[in-house]
């Protein structure tokens, strides 16, 4: 369990990281993403000393960030092993990541790229053939469901937030869809749209990105559908 724990607490740590060099080269194949993924960063060579401080406190935030994130998957992580069978576990732990990775991308690029969205689909797939999740029917059945269903949300989300909805986003309700199916997936939606109308109204904004609240939808979901909270599910 500890090193389950400790995998996750140090794949969040990356978290922030690799969304931030993600966007100097913007990878469209998954091999372009890992190799170009890891870079040793470095403070250019003359720097007055307001401008060097000014560096050390962006990069004392994003260590701050990277711990926060840490923490969060480890936490996660824990309550996925005392709610699910051990067989689940390694599913689960690239389940969380890639949500991880794809929340902070987006919220720092606007962009749900098609490098994590895809995987995150064939796993899905993948979890329901030999792993413990739904049958395969429910699943392919899911995803395209994913695909279909942003016609309506958008219809009930664009009165509060204009052009809030994109090509990313479809996509990974469509890999959620690969993983939960079609009912747990419109309560998923559901929970998204609550939280990303609570936020528009809290932020007085009315435009953002949308790939974090999927994902905060979709853990809750996982827990609730597994605990049997849904009992309908």
């Amino acid at each position: 369990m500890f090193i389950m724990i400790l995998i996750c607490f140090m794949f969040g740590l990356c978290v922030p990281f690799v969304a931030s060099r993600f966007g100097k080269y913007l990878p469209s194949d998954l091999g372009t993403a890992l190799a170009q993924m890891w870079h040793c960063p470095h403070f250019p060579h003359g720097l007055s000393s307001e401008h060097f401080f000014c560096f050390r406190k962006m990069w004392l935030k994003l260590i701050m960030v990277s711990l926060l994130w840490g923490c969060f998957l480890a936490s996660v992580f824990a309550l996925i092993y005392f709610c699910f069978p051990p067989s689940s576990y390694i599913w689960l732990m690239c389940f969380l990541i890639i949500l991880a990775l794809l929340t902070a991308i987006d919220e720092r690029y606007f962009l749900l790229p098609d490098v994590l969205t895809i995987p995150l689909l064939l796993l899905g797939l993948a979890y329901s053939l030999w792993g413990n999740g739904i049958p395969i029917d429910a699943s392919l059945s899911g995803a395209i469901y994913g695909y279909l269903l942003p016609s309506v949300s958008v219809l009930i989300v664009s009165p509060f937030l204009k052009d809030s909805f994109g090509g990313g986003d479809v996509k990974m309700l469509a890999a959620l869809g690969a993983w939960f199916g079609m009912i747990p997936l419109s309560i998923l939606l559901l929970i998204s749209v609550i939280s990303f109308i609570c936020w528009a109204f809290w932020t007085k904004q009315r435009a953002g990105a949308y790939g974090p609240h999927l994902a905060l939808a979709a853990v809750i979901t996982l827990f609730l559908t597994q605990m049997r909270i849904l009992t309908f599910l």
